[in-house]
């Protein structure tokens, strides 16, 4: 049964039968896909500082936003670094995709790599309040490991990149 509609959420309450035979009444937030993008341009992130009206803070970000009904997650990572950073990238791949917090959201993310960057403009929307960085990927990589970047899926994305790519230089 929903319970509350918005804008960016939805809220439903529900009795379930467990795997195990038992009753659980669940609340669940119903949101839409999210793709993250983890850019490179020059050894340097593209990140965001952006405002966060919901905890009244800037925050250290990746680009990212709500991928559309009907719209493929590559898509979506394409038209959001467009949007948020004025870039385009020629090269794009998921690095992988997870749930946010299913303990009470099914938020579905999908963060990808883009490189071959060509700035072409941001498009920012009118409640977007965005600083554009560009950060040295080392220096980036110790922002999410010290916990000076908050964003979970900034942090899941740097730090994957970070050991995919000492994976990489470790085989012959």
């Amino acid at each position: 049964m929903k319970v509350f509609s918005g804008r960016r959420f939805d809220v439903e309450t529900n009795k379930i039968i467990l795997p195990n035979g038992n009753e659980m009444n669940v609340e669940k937030a119903h949101s839409a896909e999210v793709a993250v993008i983890l850019p490179i341009l020059s050894g340097q992130v593209i990140m965001l500082r952006q405002f966060r009206p919901v905890i009244g803070k800037w925050m250290y970000e990746l680009p990212a936003g709500l991928i559309d009904a009907g719209e493929k997650p590559v898509d979506a990572a394409k038209r959001e670094l467009r949007e948020e950073t004025g870039f385009l990238a020629a090269k794009m791949h998921r690095i992988i995709d997870v749930f946010s917090s299913p303990g009470f959201s099914d938020e579905h993310v999908y963060i990808f790599f883009a490189s071959d960057l060509k700035e072409v403009g941001q498009e920012l929307e009118p409640s977007e309040n965005i600083k554009l960085l560009k950060i040295p990927i080392d220096k980036a990589i110790d922002m999410a490991k010290s916990g000076k970047i908050k964003n979970v899926h900034s942090v899941a994305a740097l730090i994957l990149f970070d050991k995919q790519r000492k994976n990489r230089a470790a085989k012959p």
